[in-house]
């Protein structure tokens, strides 16, 4: 799952989100459709990743581009694994200045959802862990700043699935 790795995550957020998990996933890692649900600012692929191999546009060696403020402030992130629909791992590559070496894993589980209907009877459990080193002085800044934006991405991812949904 860490790529092999011995990870000792910094911060792990868990979110339940109201669809089922290969919905999640393939929301989740189409990361060219994230304007049309985020509040964190746009993405783009740099380059335009290649339209095969595993996850095709959006799996293994994809970069996205998460651009906030305006585009002022850019994050670089490459796909180092992709395995639909279970999990998917990045790493930080270029920006976010406060912190280096950043890590990042999202697992999606069915979790059972008791007088909901849904497919297969059940929801997502979304973890996302990172760890990454923060600049001196910064970590307890720089905690609070990661786990609010992961809060509020996967708020609004399920808040967009919910939607979709009830108005489907």
């Amino acid at each position: 799952k860490n790529l092999g790795m011995e990870v000792e995550w910094k911060v792990v957020v868990e979110k339940i989100v109201r669809a089922e998990k290969e919905e999640v996933f393939d929301v989740y890692t189409n990361y060219s459709e994230w304007p049309k649900w985020n509040s964190l600012g746009d993405i783009k692929l740099d380059p335009p990743a290649p339209e095969s191999g595993p996850g095709s546009i959006h799996g293994v060696g994809c970069v996205r581009v998460v651009m906030n403020m305006g585009g002022y402030y850019n994050m670089y992130e490459e796909i180092l694994s992709y395995d639909r629909p279970n999990s998917t791992s990045y790493s930080l590559i270029k920006g976010m200045f406060p912190i280096q070496n950043h890590f990042g894993q999202v697992d999606f589980e069915s979790v059972p959802v008791e007088g909901e209907s849904t497919t297969d009877g059940s929801w997502t459990k979304v973890t996302w862990r990172c760890r990454y080193d923060p600049h001196w002085g910064m970590a307890h800044v720089v905690k609070w700043i990661v786990e609010k934006s992961f809060r509020d991405l996967l708020d609004d991812l399920d808040k967009y699935l919910h939607k979709n949904k009830e108005q489907s």
